[in-house]
């Protein structure tokens, strides 16, 4: 009898959890593996040189990067929060909402959550 091969794909920085109060989040949307989550705290100078450091590789590989600046409920789901604008993901709790952001180049430390995009391909 042989053994079983199981296959996982690796979680890495415990991407799998939300970034705790004191945590600061960069959100890599990955085609191979999957959204991936880099966290760090401000204070914290290791965890901010690892973060700083995967922005710059995926700013090297051509990734756009965006600044989440607000939350906007959808009015279709819950129209008595129609418009609102929240802090975080965590005051949305289940509402369905429109993400905004704005585009940097430039990692930043204070910056509670940023979003990387891939370069599209194709054409």
């Amino acid at each position: 009898m042989t053994p079983e091969l199981i296959l996982e794909t690796p979680v890495l920085d415990d991407e799998a959890t939300e970034p705790k109060d004191d945590e600061n989040v960069l959100r890599v949307m990955d085609r191979e593996l999957g959204d991936r989550k880099i966290k760090w705290k401000p204070g914290n100078s290791a965890s901010v040189k690892k973060a700083k450091a995967k922005f710059e590789e995926l700013r090297s590989k051509g990734y756009a990067f965006f600044r989440v600046t607000r939350v906007r409920v959808k009015a279709d789901e819950f129209p008595e929060t129609a418009g609102a604008i929240v802090a975080t993901k965590k005051d949305l709790a289940s509402l369905p909402a429109e993400v905004e952001g704005e585009q940097i180049r430039k990692f930043e430390v204070t910056t509670r959550e940023t979003v990387a995009v891939p370069p599209r391909s194709g054409g």
